[in-house]
């Protein structure tokens, strides 16, 4: 059986693995994962494997509503984000310039959302590049800062623009979620499936 649909919106696959069934179960909702496996003899009754298997499962799902956080309403947090991003696209694990460059992305879709012309962006960016020209390495401890700064920043932008920054995150994320991820092999980033409306 593959992806079988469970009423807690899990999907959970069987994989038969040295006389053992191996049970892969995800939370549609956090993409929490759960890993167990059910040991058989092949002699063992196909309806009882099968039992067992169900129980382990309806077992989970009712652990787990309590302790699933998007189902309970909580809000998205710096770990959960994170979490998020590293099932989503394990490839760009720990790939510091990749998402920086990911935010600067974002950050030029915020301006043009707002409003600002091309010699704006254009002006801003290359005022900063052109300040330190020549050849750029790591510097750990000014990313931190440059990055609060960022979140500063944005905390004014939510404010100039009358809204709660972290609510906006939680409805973000919730479709985030929701969404089907095209994972680009090279850099481990990806772009969600643009559905085609009929």
């Amino acid at each position: 059986m593959e992806g079988e649909r469970v009423p807690c919106s899990a999907d959970y696959f069987l994989l038969f693995h040295e006389k053992a069934l191996r049970v892969d179960l995800k939370c549609d909702s956090c993409n929490e994962r759960f890993e167990f496996r059910v040991g058989f003899d092949w002699g063992t009754d196909v309806m009882d494997l099968s039992a067992r298997v169900r129980g382990e499962v309806e077992e989970w799902k009712r652990a787990h509503p309590s302790s699933c956080r998007v189902l309970a309403g909580a809000r998205e947090t710096q770990e959960s984000v994170t979490s998020w991003q590293n099932t989503t696209f394990p490839g760009a694990k720990g790939n510091l310039k990749g998402y920086v460059l990911r935010c600067l992305e974002e950050m030029a879709e915020l301006a043009v959302a707002a409003g600002c012309g091309d010699l704006d962006i254009f002006g801003r960016v290359s005022k900063v590049t052109v300040k330190h020209l020549g050849i750029r390495v790591c510097n750990p401890v000014k990313v931190r800062e440059e990055a609060a700064d960022v979140n500063v920043v944005l905390y004014g932008v939510a404010n100039a623009g009358g809204f709660d920054l972290a609510e906006e995150v939680d409805k973000k994320m919730a479709v985030n979620r929701a969404r089907e991820w095209n994972v680009d092999p090279v850099t481990g980033f990806g772009q969600h499936v643009r559905k085609e409306h009929p």
